[in-house]
C-alpha cells in the first residue's frame, strides 16, 4: 500500500506545561457540594461555561475590584489575605474559574477557613510530629524542588527568541515543495489496469472502480491518496503522478506494489505554516531538550551507583565474544 509520509512540521499540539499539584486544588472537589449565591453548583458535577454566541470568543469572567492586599478572613487569629484566595482560585478547573469572581469568592474563602482548622487540629493532635507525615513532607518538599529546579532551567531556554531561532531553522530545512492531488486504482496484472483504463476513457467514475477493483487500501475512499510531494511515493508511481495535468488519468503504471491506474485531482505549492500555528510545538521540543540536557548535566557530574533490588552489587555485563 502507498501511503503519504507526515511532514516535518505537524499541526500544533497542546503546549507542554509543568503542572504543580497544590492543596487549592481540593477545593474544586468541595466546591461541588457548597452551595454559592448565583450559581447552580450540586452534586459532583461542574459548571459549564455558557456557550459563546455565533462561535465568538468567550467573555473572561468579571473580576472584582480590590485595592491591595486586604484581610478578608480571620481564624483563631490567623488572618487571611485577598491574595490567598485569588491563589486558591487560580488553582480550580476553568469551568469555576470562568465563574463571575464575586460568584466564586465565598466558597473559596470557606474552603482556606476549613483548610486552615483541619491544619490546626492536625498540629494540636501532634500529626505535625508523626513520622509517616514527615516523611510525606519531605517528599513534598523533593518534588517541589526538582519541579521549582527544572523550569527555571527550561524557562531559561524556551524563550520567544529561541522559538523563533528554531522556527527559522525549520522553515529553511523546508523549501516551498510542490505537491499533488491524486486517486489510483491498484491491481495486479497489466492486463487488469488496461482494461480499467478503458472502462475510464468510456466514462466510468473513477472512484467507484477503485471501490470495486482497487487491491489498495484507499479503495474504500474512492482510491483517494490526498495530497503528497514526489518524495513520499515510490519514483514510478511519483513520476507519473506529477507528470499528469488536472483531471487527467494515466495509463497503466508500474510499480513494486503492482499495476496503478491514475487520475490528478489538483496540484498546489505548499510552504511551511506561519509561526503562531507551530509555535506550541516547538516550545514542547525545546522543553524537551532543556529537560534532557539538563538531566544528563547534573549526571555528568555526578557519582551515580545502582544496585539490585535486594540491595546487592549488579553484575557486570559479560565482554561481547570477539
Amino acid at each position: 500500500m502507498i501511503r503519504p509520509m507526515q511532514s516535518n512540521i505537524r499541526p500544533p499540539m497542546k503546549g507542554l506545561k509543568m503542572t504543580v499539584r497544590h492543596l487549592g486544588l481540593a477545593a474544586a472537589a468541595l466546591l461541588a457540594f457548597t452551595p454559592v449565591a448565583g450559581a447552580q453548583i450540586t452534586g459532583t458535577e461542574a459548571p459549564e461555561a455558557a456557550a459563546p454566541a455565533h462561535g465568538a470568543a468567550p467573555a473572561p469572567a468579571p473580576k472584582m475590584q480590590v485595592k491591595g492586599n486586604p484581610v478578608v478572613g480571620k481564624v483563631n487569629g490567623t488572618e487571611v489575605h485577598y491574595e490567598d484566595v485569588q491563589a486558591a482560585m487560580a488553582t480550580l478547573p476553568q469551568q469555576y474559574r470562568d465563574l463571575p469572581e464575586e460568584t466564586l469568592f465565598p466558597s473559596v474563602l470557606q474552603q482556606l477557613i476549613d483548610g486552615k482548622l483541619m491544619a490546626a487540629a492536625a498540629r494540636k493532635s501532634g500529626l505535625d510530629k508523626d513520622p509517616a507525615f514527615l516523611k510525606h513532607l519531605e517528599e513534598v518538599k523533593e518534588r517541589a524542588l526538582q519541579e521549582a529546579y527544572i523550569t527555571k532551567n527550561i524557562d531559561a531556554e524556551v524563550t520567544d527568541a529561541n522559538v523563533k531561532t528554531a522556527y527559522d531553522q525549520l522553515v529553511a530545512k523546508m523549501p516551498p515543495q510542490e505537491e499533488v492531488h491524486a486517486r489510483h486504482i491498484l491491481v495486479k496484472t497489466e492486463a487488469d489496469a488496461k482494461a480499467i483504463k478503458k472502462q475510464l476513457d468510456g466514462g466510468a467514475d473513477f472512484a467507484k472502480l477503485a471501490d470495486e477493483k482497487s487491491s489498495d487500501g484507499a479503495a474504500k475512499n474512492g482510491g483517494d491518496l490526498g495530497f503528497f510531494t514526489k518524495d513520499q511515493m515510490v519514483a514510478e508511481f511519483s513520476t507519473a503522478a506529477f507528470a499528469l495535468k488536472k483531471g487527467e488519468i494515466s495509463g497503466p503504471v508500474k510499480s513494486s506494489f503492482g499495476w496503478h491506474i491514475i487520475k490528478l485531482e489538483e496540484r498546489r505549492t505548499v510552504s511551511a505554516p506561519p509561526l503562531d500555528q507551530v509555535a506550541e510545538e516547538i516550545r514542547s521540543k525545546l522543553a524537551s531538550a532543556a529537560f534532557q540536557k539538563t538531566v544528563e548535566g547534573l549526571r555528568k557530574d555526578a557519582k551515580v551507583e545502582t544496585f539490585n533490588p535486594d540491595g546487592s552489587a549488579l553484575t557486570p555485563p559479560k565482554p561481547a565474544a570477539p
